[in-house]
């Protein structure tokens, strides 16, 4: 989908590409972040799992369009293949940074359905040429809150990065400088055991002012009849010395 009028009303395009040339790939997910730059040209992670399948597993790479969206393709390295940001991951979310460096936020691939792996990231100061070995979030890992899925980033107006991600739980974390080199101040937005239905912890945010955004997340049903799924939202607002 495609608007022209911030948002106002949106074109449906049904026969978008995505060119890996002679990569023969059984598995593409997009996820979400889509940076532009000022020449026009949009990137965006996606996940790819390569034939044949399981043998190779999911792996995280960059796409570039050239032409608004229509079409797009893997970024290549000098030997023409593929950049993998980060290997056995999946979801990811790419953002540019308050120093222009690009982060990508991704969950690694879980054993197990209910075994959830710590957030991982990796950094490009090159446009996405060539990306730093993937690690644990700094600052989180330490608390124990790295497990989880769905990870989503915001850059405040006021220079805080935000990350919000979930299960278990939802939850927001932040990164004073604006470039994710460390996090802190984790927390729980929405516990399960404290509410009436659990969320499946997938998550949006998005900035209201200099410093406030709301989260949006769902709650979903344990019965069909009656169904109470539905959306919550929370305002946040990031008041903190000197981050006003």
């Amino acid at each position: 989908y495609t608007s022209v009028n911030n948002g106002d009303s949106w074109t449906r395009f049904t026969n978008g590409q995505v060119d890996f040339g002679s990569f023969l790939v059984d598995g593409m997910r997009l996820h979400k972040g889509v940076i532009e730059e000022p020449d026009g040209s949009l990137y965006v992670s996606a996940y790819v799992r390569y034939h044949p399948w399981p043998e190779t597993p999911w792996r995280t790479l960059i796409l570039k369009s050239i032409d608004k969206g229509a079409t797009w393709k893997p970024m290549l390295n000098a030997s023409g293949v593929p950049i993998v940001v980060g290997a056995n991951t999946d979801e990811s979310f790419l953002a540019r940074c308050k120093d222009g460096s690009w982060l990508v936020i991704l969950r690694q691939i879980s054993p197990t359905l209910d075994d959830h792996e710590p957030l991982l990231y990796s950094r490009s100061t090159n446009k996405g040429q060539s990306w730093s070995a993937t690690q644990l979030l700094p600052g989180l890992a330490a608390a124990g809150s790295d497990l989880s899925i769905d990870p989503k980033l915001i850059l405040m107006p006021n220079g805080v990065m935000v990350l919000s991600y979930g299960r278990p739980n939802q939850r927001l974390a932040f990164s004073p400088d604006g470039n994710g080199t460390s996090w802190t101040d984790m927390i729980t937005t929405y516990t399960d055991a404290n509410e009436t239905w659990p969320t499946s912890a997938n998550s949006a945010i998005v900035a209201t002012g200099h410093n406030k955004l709301i989260q949006f997340g769902d709650y979903y049903s344990a019965t069909d009849n009656p169904n109470t799924q539905g959306i919550w939202q929370k305002e946040i607002g990031i008041m903190r010395p000197n981050l006003i």
